[in-house]
């Protein structure tokens, strides 16, 4: 299994939203724009080590390609849970922040039609948890 590789991305923007939520707009440097090329649907994968603990979570790209192309700036939307050990961290001190470690996806966060035949929920959970696609019969 090949392990993911981050990138230090900087904040250019963090825009307040409602609920306690914040819009946090990344400036994709020039040389990196081509590894996170996206499509609708797909997602960041943000780190960072809060407590001592490294921490990773998912979240939703949601600029349109058309600012990517123009500007090379990604959005993704963050609200605070109750327990939310990243959404917290990152609502509240990523003001002021230089940069944040991302990677980016290249499988959208819906599952896309079966072509093989339909998921069980095993596939089901491991498509949206571990990002894993299952294309095989099961044994």
């Amino acid at each position: 299994m090949t392990a993911f590789k981050f990138h230090d991305l900087p904040v250019s923007n963090i825009t307040p939203e409602a609920a306690g939520a914040v819009a946090i707009t990344f400036q994709v440097p020039e040389d990196l724009r081509s590894g996170f090329n996206f499509k609708a649907g797909q997602f960041l994968t943000l780190r960072a080590t809060i407590d001592g603990n490294d921490v990773r979570r998912s979240y939703s790209i949601s600029s349109s390609q058309n600012a990517y192309v123009q500007n090379g700036t990604l959005e993704v939307g963050i609200r605070p849970v109750q327990g939310g050990v990243f959404s917290n961290w990152a609502a509240s001190t990523t003001q002021g922040r230089r940069c944040v470690a991302c990677h980016a996806s290249r499988w959208p966060l819906h599952r896309a039609a079966p072509t093989r035949h339909s998921p069980c929920r095993l596939c089901s959970r491991l498509w949206h948890h571990a990002h894993l696609v299952h294309f095989g019969q099961h044994p």
